[in-house]
């Protein structure tokens, strides 16, 4: 998709947040006001314009669904697979971090994670 296909599907405050480059941006708003479509464009826009590697692009939200949804369309956006993405949910990407870095603090990769019916679960055990 070129840059100005890109940009002519965006509103004013949604241009300003794809076009944005000095530094990380968070991206705040309600449900059903284009945040996804933000991430997205602000996504394919700096690995196409940028020339950003994918793999040092952080896309964090907060449902599987969502991440799943914001993983596809960038892939359509890009006309590509993109393996080894980082787009996820908090705890998804946290758990990744952390398996790909726990042996510096000493622990082991084989680690679990328990919720919290998990954790009643071997309590009661």
């Amino acid at each position: 998709m070129s840059k100005n296909s890109l940009l002519n599907d965006l509103n004013p405050q949604q241009r300003d947040a794809v076009l944005h480059t000095k530094g990380p941006l968070l991206i705040l708003a309600g449900a059903g006001s284009g945040k996804t479509k933000v991430i997205t464009y602000r996504y394919a826009h700096l690995v196409s314009a940028h020339k950003v590697p994918p793999a040092s692009i952080l896309a964090m939200t907060f449902t599987n669904k969502a991440a799943g949804e914001m993983r596809d369309r960038i892939e359509r956006l890009m006309n590509r697979s993109l393996k080894g993405l980082w787009i996820g949910t908090f705890h998804a990407l946290s758990n990744r971090i952390l398996r790909k870095e726990i042996d510096h603090l000493g622990f082991h990769r084989d680690f679990v994670i328990y919720d919290d019916d998990d954790s009643s679960s071997l309590v009661r055990n």
